[in-house]
């Protein structure tokens, strides 16, 4: 972090301690940093480790990521048709178009996907970290979550966690789009 980040920082902490009516004795007594070196972290005048940070944090009752994500500005990804990250799979039947470019901090990957009619995608089920939301914008899919089979028509959504093994197919004579969500976001 550069001097004007330290700055800032320490500004959100501040902004964030005085919210919630906290002195700077109250953060000394929740988590044992000082009440000098608060104001010195508060003022710009020290930069926080991480372990100081995190206490910190804790005390205001939120995430040091939180903090930092707020003292950075917050990031803002504009993306338009035609200029957007497009992936094909290997066998070129599903296509998938990134709705937005990921900037630092950034969890979540936001999609559109198109599966071509009657192929299917990892007809093995898999599993991974993370969860996963799916709405139907056109056409058909199959969705196995478990043992459990899913068929979502235009209109429908499911929202999982990805940890259970799941599976997509396309079903129906189009091909289907959908818009998909996931975290933790995965590079295209």
């Amino acid at each position: 972090m550069n001097t004007s980040s330290h700055v800032e920082l320490g500004r959100r902490i501040k902004q964030e301690r005085l919210r919630r009516g906290l002195t700077l004795k109250d953060i000394e007594a929740k988590v044992g940093i000082s009440a000098t070196h608060l104001s010195e972290v508060e003022r710009g005048k020290s930069s926080p480790t991480v372990g100081v940070l995190e206490k910190i944090a804790r005390a205001l009752g939120t995430r040091s990521a939180l903090l930092i994500d707020a003292a950075a500005g917050v990031p803002v990804s504009h993306t338009t048709p035609g200029r957007r990250r497009v992936v094909l799979d290997e066998e070129g039947t599903v296509r998938t178009e990134s709705l937005s470019n990921s900037f630092p901090g950034s969890e979540v990957s936001i999609l559109v996907k198109t599966y071509q009619p009657n192929v299917a995608r990892r007809m093995e089920p898999r599993a991974h970290e993370g969860e996963e939301f799916i709405h139907i914008l056109e056409g058909t899919l199959r969705v196995t979550v478990g043992e459990e089979v899913h068929t979502l028509l235009i209109g429908d959504s499911i929202h999982f966690k990805s940890t259970r093994p799941h599976a997509f197919e396309n079903t129906g004579p189009a091909p289907c789009v959908v818009f998909m969500a996931t975290c933790p976001r995965y590079g295209l």
